[in-house]
């Protein structure tokens, strides 16, 4: 934060970030979507700048160091950064781990006592790390409120959002109620369309809406009920047909 305003940039600044949340994140415990990466970030980057600086380094290593200093800037270029954009970083954590196996290795190799304690100085902190990350992680975590043992599957599968579960619990009951098999689907943007496959098995789904070039949309008057999410459906489902207003989220129509 300190070198983004030392040198002109605001970290809010929405030409760079998502508009959604602060910067930086505040999220800093463990969280399937906001995890920070304290310890591989740290090896990494010091493993890349060994790999640029360090002497007597084979010029394929140098290469390759050099290679994973573009793909991250590459990425802070042309990536809005977000609140959870650890997924963001796979690239990265996926290119700069052999360095820092090589780096390791090289130093057991010659410095065989700091190699060890450092190896092992790694691998506790990895296991202090997935120790919190597994019992307290969330939104799935194994102990205290919200434990995976304590709730359903369903549940676990609304973590996130758990209000919405009661207004699929009540579109999915329509649709099982009207026996509907073939069912079309219009959903805004990147909404959240995949439990309606797990809670409806067997059945079909199909845009109203598709923009695919070579798939046309289906036809209404060819499904057996069509399900909206975050989209006023009524100028899209047949008068005479049934119209439930599930939540202010989630609607349904059937024949």
């Amino acid at each position: 934060m300190a070198v983004s305003r030392g040198i002109g940039v605001d970290p809010q600044d929405p030409a760079i970030t998502l508009s959604s949340g602060k910067y930086p994140d505040p999220h800093w415990g463990p969280d399937e979507d906001h995890a920070p990466f304290p310890i591989q970030s740290t090896l990494i980057l010091a493993a890349v700048a060994g790999s640029l600086v360090a002497r007597r380094v084979p010029g394929v290593i140098r290469l390759y160091g050099g290679l994973t200093l573009l793909a991250m800037v590459v990425v802070a270029a042309v990536v809005k950064w977000q609140l959870w954009g650890n997924r963001l970083l796979l690239s990265e954590v996926a290119l700069g781990a052999p360095l820092v196996g090589w780096w390791l290795d090289r130093l057991a190799e010659h410095r065989r006592r700091l190699g060890a304690a450092t190896v092992a100085v790694v691998l506790v902190l990895s296991l202090a790390g997935a120790y919190g990350s597994v019992l307290l992680g969330q939104p799935r975590r194994l102990v205290g409120t919200g434990s995976v043992f304590t709730r359903t599957e369903l549940q676990q599968r609304f973590a996130r959002l758990e209000n919405r579960l009661p207004g699929y619990q009540r579109a999915v009951a329509v649709l099982e109620a009207s026996g509907a098999r073939r069912i079309g689907l219009r959903v805004d943007g990147d909404q959240w369309e995949y439990p309606l496959w797990v809670m409806l098995p067997g059945r079909r789904f199909e845009s109203i809406a598709s923009r695919v070039p070579g798939r046309p949309p289906a036809k209404v008057g060819d499904l057996d009920a069509v399900v909206c999410l975050a989209v006023d459906c009524r100028g899209v489902i047949p008068k005479d047909w049934h119209y439930v207003q599930a939540d202010n989220f989630i609607a349904v129509g059937t024949r």
